[in-house]
Order: C-alpha cells, then structure tokens, then sequence
C-alpha cells in the first residue's frame, strides 16, 4: 500500500511585498484621481472664466483695427473686438471700448476705455467667471498703450473687477475699484489720474505707489521713479448728477438758491417757445445722465439749459492762482433735427458756456462786487464786461442750407460726434490761447444746455478742472 504525502509550500516573502506594493499603489492611484477630479469640479464650478462681449464702437470719425492676422481694418460701425487685435485711433477721432456681463442684465456696462485720438492699444481678454456662484473677479487685460485713455468703472458691479493696462516696457496701471480715470502714455511718462476711485501705478522694478481719488500719479519709466502730485479741484463738484442737485429755476428763484454751491439750475430761457424742452436725471448704460428732450415735432426755437453759479457773490470763483483749466464731460448726443448748428451756428443739441471776467477787468468788477452787473444766467448775452467761451457739438452733418461750423462769439469750430454713442470731450489747458490780459481771473458760471427744434441728449460725468501742472523730468 502507497501512502502519498502533500507538501505545502511555503509563501515568498517578496512575492507578498510586491502584492501589497501594487494595492496601495493602486490605492494612492485611485485617492489621487479623486483628489484631481474633485479639484477639477471645485475649479470648473467656481475658478473657471469665460470671455465676456467687448464691442468697440466709434464715436468720431474711424478707427483702424489690426487682427490677429495681420489683417487692417478700417472701424466706421460698432464691432465685436477679438483677443489679440490691436485698435489705432488716427487724430481727432475716438472710440470707446465697452465691456460688459452678458449674464447681468441690469449692469450693461462694466468698463468703458474711451481711446482718445493718437493713441493704441492690443485688447488682450476680458473674463468673468463661468458661473454666477464663481469667487474669480472680472478681469480685463489692455497691453501697449500709448496715448491717451480714459477709463470708467462701474460701480453696480456685482463682484471685484481689475483692470489692467500695461505699457510697452512693463509698466502698468492697477485699477481694482469702481471710479473715473485718465491714463496717458506720453514719451517717457506713464501718468495716472483718479478723479474717483484709486489706482495702482506700478514700475517694471515691481516698485509700486498708489494713486488716491484726487491725486496724479507719473512713472518715468526710464528711471522707475514714481511722483505723486496733487490733483485737480473740480468746481463743479462731483462727478455725476444727483435729482438732488438738480433745481427749477426762473427769474423768481431766491437769489440765495442761485448762488448756492453744487447746484445746477436747470430752466427754460424766456425766448424758448412751445413746445418747451424737459430735463431729468435717468440712469443708461450703467450712468447717470441728465437727459435734455424736446420733441412733439417741433420746428421753432428751444433751449433747455442747466447752470451752476461760482462762488458766494456775483464775482465768481477767483483762478489766478492756477496755471490749468480744463473742461472734461461724457455725453450722447441720441438725435437732433437741424443740420449742424442752425443757420446761426448756435443751435447745436449740446452746447457748453463758461462765463468768465477777463484780468483786463479786475479793477472794475472789484468795485462792482456786490452787485450783479457781469449778468445773469437767465441772460448770460447780455452787454457786460464777462465774457464767454462756448463750444457746440452735433450729429446731423450739413444739409442743403450753408450752416455755419462755429457761432459768432464761439473761440472754435463746433465738433461733429456720431449719433447715439457717448463720447468724452477734454478741452486741454483753456488758458493756453489767451493774451495775458485777456485770460479768465473770475469764472462767473458754466452752463450746458440744448438748442434747436428738436434734440435728444444724455450728459453725463461732467467736470471743470483747475490746478497747477508742473512737468516731471528725469533726473
């Protein structure tokens, strides 16, 4: 009989190891795939962006545009701007980059670049997150700027927005809170001006320097100094219009309400004739705007005018003391119905007038101090020693009748805007074309108002800048 054994082997330690090695490697494998894909969702649902609409519109004249193609375009109408095109804006022209939410509907606009003539820049992106619930900002990148840019943020946005604009060499400008500013690359120089809200001026070094509301700031990007200046006083006192500020007035007004600051008395003048014009503050395009309208199918002459008076007395707000005056405004002119300006040349549907006592007069409007001899703002023509600077905008080219392009006592031809897109004036250094003696010493007033048969405007942010500008020089 054959009795048969079974042997047992024995297990290899090694063979074990190698089993184990691969479970938890498989394991590390499968916690590190979770891992991923949980950080993948948690980015996609609240790190991930999307490009938001950027439309370049045309406010004066055309614009060039270079796609990423290398092809030239030349911009009459509103245009999507793509990532990667460069826009060129040739003297006396504008355009204006608007940015906006497309999820928003109540905030359509969010930027808006007005690009001011002789300048360019490359539209890099403008992002906002994928979804509502995103904790991203919106970002928008501007790169080569060279000119003159004016730049709005809106401040209905919903989250944090940052904008930056960088210059050729590196250098760039920070804006990251809702306000209005002026951004200028001129030679050497990247300067940045806040009216409202603050900047962030930043040297290709990294060293940087905030910018506060009412202050300039100048990079000389040669030697990465960073000067911080004073910035400009407004005497109009704000930048956007409030129902508050805004008052009816006529000849009856207490003379104590006319004279009272930062307030604008809005009326009809005594010549308009029916139907009259009407004025209101309305919010369009994320701005407030006072809104100028007259229609009914009007064919005789209206104005509607808002002023505001300088000062305690009749003499005005004195500006000897400054060497920079300035006048800086965004408006939209919708319609009008006379060509140009009227057969006179000055029925324009917005028309500006700053009335001033030249330093020729000092002597005499000293000894007439209180009383009101340099007029009224209900007659601003009348025969006195003031005198006034006027400057006229329209969208309706000239027709069949020779409409002249300035009005008699105009110092310069009235500009012609596109119909229905905003467009920012900046009227430089006023001073500058004057005689010594003809200079302004007293601002009396300063009015806008609207003149024709028919007229459709919105204005909006509206400032009248005085200071001293001093040049910044390498060392």
């Amino acid at each position: 009989m054959t009795i048969v054994t079974a042997e047992h082997r024995v297990a290899n330690p090694a063979a074990e190891q190698v089993a184990w090695g691969v479970i938890w490697m498989a394991f590390a494998v499968f916690c590190v795939t979770v891992g991923l894909l949980a950080v993948g969702v948690y980015y996609f649902l609240y790190n991930s962006v999307v490009p938001m609409p950027s439309i370049l519109q045309v406010s004066r004249g055309t614009l060039g545009v270079m796609t990423t193609d290398l092809l030239e375009l030349v911009v009459r109408d509103d245009r999507a701007l793509l990532p990667g095109e460069v826009v060129s804006v040739p003297p006396d022209t504008q355009g204006v980059l608007v940015i906006g939410d497309d999820s928003d509907q109540a905030t359509p606009y969010l930027i808006a670049v007005t690009l001011r003539g002789e300048s360019e820049i490359r539209f890099v992106n403008a992002l906002r997150p994928r979804f509502d619930w995103g904790v991203e900002a919106y970002r928008i990148t501007l790169t080569g700027m060279s000119g003159d840019f004016d730049i709005w943020v809106s401040p209905q946005a919903k989250r944090e927005v940052q904008v930056e604009l960088i210059a050729s060499g590196g250098d760039l400008v920070i804006l990251d809170r809702a306000g209005d500013y002026t951004v200028s690359v001129r030679g050497d120089q990247l300067q940045v001006v806040s009216y409202e809200g603050a900047a962030l001026l930043v040297a290709d070094d990294r060293s940087a320097a905030e910018i506060p509301a009412g202050s300039r700031g100048i990079l000389t990007m040669s030697t990465n100094l960073i000067s911080s200046l004073p910035g400009y006083v407004d005497l109009l006192g704000g930048l956007t219009f409030n129902p508050d500020t805004l008052i009816s007035g006529s000849s009856e007004t207490p003379t104590e309400v006319l004279a009272s600051p930062l307030t604008w008395i809005c009326f009809n003048p005594a010549d308009t004739q029916e139907p009259r014009g009407t004025y209101g503050v309305e919010t369009i395009d994320g701005r407030l705007a006072v809104h100028l309208i007259r229609g009914q199918s009007a064919t005789t002459h209206g104005e509607t005018r808002c002023t505001q008076r300088f000062g305690p007395g009749s003499l005005g707000v004195d500006i000897s003391g400054y060497n920079h005056l300035s006048l800086r405004l965004t408006f939209r002119i919708v319609s009008q119905s006379l060509a140009v300006c009227g057969v006179a040349g000055s029925e324009c549907p917005l028309m500006l007038n700053m009335q001033f006592i030249p330093a020729i007069y000092e002597t005499e409007a000293q000894q007439s101090r209180d009383t009101d001899v340099f007029g009224s703002i209900f007659d601003p023509l009348r025969p006195s020693p003031a005198r006034n600077w006027r400057k006229g905008f329209y969208v309706m080219p000239r027709g069949e009748l020779d409409s002249p392009q300035r009005c008699d006592t105009c110092f310069q031809e009235h500009s012609l805007v596109r119909a229905n897109e905003w467009y920012t004036f900046d009227s430089g250094n006023l001073l500058t074309p004057f005689a010594p003696e003809d200079r302004p010493r007293y601002l009396l007033n300063f009015s806008f108002y609207a003149s024709g048969h028919q007229f459709d405007v919105y204005v909006s942010e509206m400032m009248l800048l005085v200071g001293n500008v001093e040049s910044i020089s390498a060392p």
